[in-house]
């Protein structure tokens, strides 16, 4: 393979960041492996082959090069451009996207890896587009370039400049392509000149202090040189010569103003930026060695493993490697070529290639290394904790990893970092062998197993994923970005929105103006797992002055006033639910706004980062309610020993629990919240476990789980706040709760306090039905689908249903009064499983459907019944010219919610009445503020199976039957009986109080 031996993209007049403009761009690139296999993009690639662990045989490899590497546009092949413009990482990667997408056609990627000046593209790749691969692997390089890495490379700069007389523009100024304002150009003499100084400047660099003073460049087989001179003269200086030094001058400023953050929608917030790659920048950073660590990044889905890497702000990062594929053999290099030797470990890599003759060969990086000194020592210490973490990223990569084998194949040159830093204590690889186990107890109590995942989980979980890839469970990009752009809008709002309560009630200006206001995420957007339909849950923070009152009187007007109306597709305050919400639908995104006044605080900074324990004083209880959202979300996630492991499984129980129609608090099912602290749970019982084997243990426990003992994951803690903390021996309301499943933030609550019997029951059925078919998945009878099949509601499971119908006559009625009577749906299950209404089970199904109707007022009463007669497609009405009033016919808007029934299989019940229950869930939707009688309209009916609407039904569904009429059969415990024969009804005229259980 030769340097020109590559294939270019066209990208057109391609515009930067910076705001100028490459015309006619073009990008280099090469590809190995067959495209059909899993896609790894690798910005800079070295030590490749068929024995290592990047294998063109199993992946689709895709090396890009950089602007201004000399391949891809730069200085050198676009002679016309001078001064050659502004280039950023964000630039490279966009252009990268473009290649492997449009071009290659690569939809998803396995994994994005890179060294140094890579590894600065994979973070880039991971922070804008978080979700096109499943792995981020940066080796030896930074998030964000440190301010000591800025002032070596001004040092190399500075040694192209002097060679033309002049010096560098500084860090801080952009155009550092140019001298005295003029372009440069370098002269046969002043390029030998600079390019010799370059290289002698990098030597410092590129190699450590225990290379330098073990004199490895004499001892080392792959060097062998005479002396100091020698190799600063034939290593360095040679290396220097073969560049460009325009090419590093752009290159070298690119590196310089390394920053993922400097970008939508973090702009410029580091700490928001590295919430995606799962670390936060707290401390600084020292040159503490650590081995490899992985974990999921903290809202996206993606696994980042720092590899010898400063996941912020940087290390003294060695130069981008030349992307050989064996020795000699070079394609995309860089900043730099070679090896790049930097940091306390380079001892250790040089001492592994010493002891081999071939520096691709496989090694035990667990030997016995030569030197007994006090470095060597240390190093060595190093390299064994190093082993089991490298295992982690091969492993998880190829799926062909074997946890006993005492040798690693993978490339001397893999283990060649820069100074690495301090990493967080808790590996979090996912499914990975050779995991390091957590150093403390997760939990209540002691872990069941910390066992390693075996490679017959780590198959499962690969099919797992490729499972809920394929039923779409994971955001796109563009999704992701949409939403951001949401929240900030919103947000803007929020602010707008504190200031105008201000001028309201006359608060002094200074003090509007420092006001402020905040949205917190929290639910599945902020703990990773949502999905291309998934609501975003935000919680509105607002200072002491603007109350609850505030916000349901005034920001929907303030939203109208400052959004376009074609972006608010739907807007539905709901203020007497359990948490009072705003549901609203925002660009195709659903949002539930949740807002709290802070008492204690007279503003709410851009920059708080989260709610203390503090801020809850003076809160009321609805308050603390919608506060603990975002609280929660925070423990949660701490709460996890490894949470690739725990949103993978979490995706899946999602999933799962929507398929089956046991998803939803407001309809008696844990909601998301609920699931997600099982499952956290589970991963706390078996913390080394990954995704796949955290499912099965969830279905193994739940369903021998001895109700209504709690599921918690850490003690309660109480407080002196005056707020209600759960605690059954306390409070009998709690003692009542079926299905425990406790908050881990002060103050815990339950978030399963609406599971009714009905829905419990229904709930372990469904555990029992996960479990067996978990059985058949692990061992190799049935595939994940199975588990993930559609609910048989409407097909097999009932033969009766209640019909709720909620009619209105206008739009705007019907999106209110839907959201009214869904949060009150509940109360009729509950009705009928305290009362003594014959039924065993009613089930409530977790969707309802909206229909439209053309009809007169005499036929109103009809439709308000559940008739389908007048029903037209909602296509007629958006027709040009269509209005809601038509001559005598008006539209009615129809949400039917229904309730399957079981009857009981026992002696028989001579009458079934559920007249109280329904008639208390009427009362309840009647004395809401919200409900309007000229508007609204809600009838409960019966509705056998076999008269079910259509759209009920999916394609391949089939409709129940009608039973034949049979006779009766003496014995009174025979089969259910019909419908007609048990004397159920719903009679809205009389409550009959002795359907009630006596208390």
């Amino acid at each position: 393979m030769h340097d020109t031996d590559y294939q270019t993209f066209k990208l057109g007049n391609f515009k930067l960041k910076s705001g100028g403009e490459i015309p006619d761009a073009f990008i280099a690139y090469k590809t190995l492996g067959d495209p059909s296999l899993p896609a790894v993009i690798y910005p800079t690639w070295y030590s490749g082959g068929s024995d290592k662990t990047l294998d063109p045989s199993r992946y689709y490899i895709i090396i890009p090069a950089l602007f201004g590497n000399g391949q891809s546009s730069s200085p050198s092949n676009m002679l016309h451009l001078r001064p050659f413009p502004e280039v950023l990482f964000y630039d490279n990667v966009r252009a990268q996207y473009e290649l492997v997408t449009k071009h290659l056609g690569v939809k998803h990627a396995r994994a994005v890896l890179g060294w140094s000046m890579g590894a600065g593209q994979t973070y880039q790749w991971a922070t804008q587009y978080p979700d096109f691969m499943d792995m981020a692997v940066p080796f030896c390089g930074s998030a964000k370039t440190s301010l000591h890495n800025q002032v070596f490379i001004e040092g190399v700069k500075s040694a192209l400049y002097a060679a033309l007389g002049t010096s560098s523009g500084g860090v801080s100024k952009p155009d550092v392509y140019t001298a005295g304002g003029k372009p440069i150009t370098f002269s046969a003499e002043t390029r030998e000149v600079g390019l010799k100084a370059l290289g002698r400047v990098y030597a410092g660099w590129g190699f450590s202090q225990a290379f330098y003073r073990e004199k490895l460049y004499e001892t080392a087989p792959t060097l062998g040189f005479k002396n100091l001179d020698d190799f600063l003269v034939n290593f360095w200086e040679a290396w220097a010569l073969s560049k460009d030094p325009e090419n590093m001058l752009v290159m070298a400023h690119t590196w310089q103003a390394g920053d993922c953050s400097n970008q939508e929608p973090y702009n410029g917030d580091f700490v928001k930026a590295m919430k995606v790659v799962g670390c936060e920048p707290e401390g600084v950073f020292r040159e503490e060695l650590s081995a490899v660590s992985g974990w999921d990044h903290g809202e996206k889905g993606v696994q980042v493993y720092f590899v010898l890497s400063a996941p912020v702000y940087g290390i003294r990062g060695g130069p981008m490697v030349d992307c050989g594929l064996a020795a000699g053999e070079r394609f995309g290099a860089g900043f730099g070529s070679g090896l790049s030797c930097s940091g306390a470990l380079t001892l250790v890599s040089w001492q592994l290639l010493a002891a081999k003759k071939d520096a691709f060969t496989t090694f035990d990086i667990t030997s016995t290394l030569p030197s007994q000194n006090q470095a060597t020592v240390a190093t060595r210490r190093h390299v064994r904790a190093l082993k089991p973490s490298l295992l982690l990223f091969h492993s998880n990569l190829s799926r062909q990893s074997n946890r006993h084998a005492p040798r690693l194949r993978l490339p001397a040159r893999h283990l060649v970092p820069s100074c690495a830093t301090r990493l967080p204590p808790l590996l979090d690889p996912a499914i990975m062998d050779g995991q390091k186990k957590p150093t403390r107890q997760f939990g209540v109590t002691s872990a069941i197993s910390e066992a390693a995942p075996t490679d017959q989980d780590i198959r499962l979980n690969d099919s797992l994923i490729q499972t809920l890839k394929a039923e779409n469970v994971f955001e796109t990009p563009e999704g992701n970005r949409l939403r951001e752009q949401v929240i900030a809008h919103i947000e803007s709002v929020v602010q707008e929105f504190v200031r105008r309560v201000g001028r309201k009630k006359g608060v002094d200006k200074s003090i509007i103006d420092a006001a402020g206001g905040k949205i917190f995420t929290f639910g599945s957007y902020a703990l990773g797992v949502h999905g291309p339909s998934s609501d975003i849950d935000t919680l509105v923070v607002a200072p002491k002055f603007v109350s609850i009152d505030d916000f349901f009187a005034l920001f929907p007007s303030t939203l109208r006033e400052l959004s376009d109306e074609k972006d608010i597709q739907e807007l539905v305050p709901v203020e007497d639910a359990f948490v009072p919400i705003i549901k609203m639908e925002f660009r195709d995104v659903s949002i539930d706004l949740l807002f709290s006044s802070l008492p204690k605080r007279a503003s709410i900074p851009m920059d708080m980062a989260t709610i203390e324990k503090k801020d809850l004083e003076g809160l009321s209880e609805p308050a603390t309610r919608s506060v603990n959202g975002t609280r929660v979300t925070n423990e949660l996630l701490d709460s996890v020993p490894q949470k690739v492991s725990f949103r993978h499984a979490l995706r899946a129980i999602k999933l799962w629990s929507n398929r089956r129609a046991i998803y939803g608090a407001v309809f008696g099912y844990p909601g998301g919240v609920a699931w997600a602290i099982m499952i956290a749970r589970i991963c706390q019982l078996y913390p080394m476990a990954n995704g796949a084997t955290i499912v099965s243990k969830f279905f193994s426990l739940m369903y021998k789980w001895t109700w209504p003992r709690p599921v918690m994951l850490k003690h309660i803690e109480e407080g002196d706040l005056g707020l209600r903390v759960w605690n059954p021996q306390v409070y009998g309301g709690d003692r009542a709760h079926l299905m425990p499943i406790i908050t881990p933030a002060f103050p815990s609550m339950c978030a399963t306090h609406t599971v009714m019997p009905s829905t419990l029951r229904i709930m372990k059925e469904e555990f029992g039905r996960a479990d067996k078919i978990l059985q058949d998945v692990f061992s190799n009878k049935k595939s994940w689908d199975a588990l993930f099949e559609r609910h048989s509601f409407f097909t097999k499971d009932h033969r009766y249903y209640l019909s709720v119908v909620a009619a209105s006559r206008t739009k705007e009625a019907s999106s209110t009064f839907s959201g009214l009577v869904q949060s009150k749906i509940r109360h009729i299950v509950k009705g009928i499983d305290d009362g003594q209404t014959g039924i065993a089970t009613a089930r409530p199904y977790i969707e309802y459907f909206e229909r439209l109707h053309r009809c007169t007022d005499d036929q109103f009463s009809e439709v308000s019944q559940g008739s389908l007669e007048y029903m037209i497609p909602a296509s007629e009405l958006s027709t040009e010219g269509a209005t809601e009033v038509n001559g005598d016919t008006t539209i009615v808007y129809t949400s039917t919610f229904y309730i399957g029934l079981t009857l009981p299989t026992g002696e028989a019940t001579k009458s079934l009445d559920i007249s109280y229950p329904v008639g208390q869930f009427k009362g309840y939707i009647t004395d809401s503020d919200l409900y309007d009688e000229k508007l609204m309209s809600v009838k409960v009916v019966h509705t056998r199976s076999s008269a079910l609407p259509d759209d009920v039904f999916v394609k391949g569904e089939t409709r129940p039957k009608s039973s034949k009429d049979k006779k009766k059969k003496k014995d009174a415990k025979s089969a259910k009986r019909p419908f007609a024969e048990t004397g159920l009804e719903v009679r809205d005229a009389r409550l009959t109080k002795s359907s009630r259980r006596p208390i």
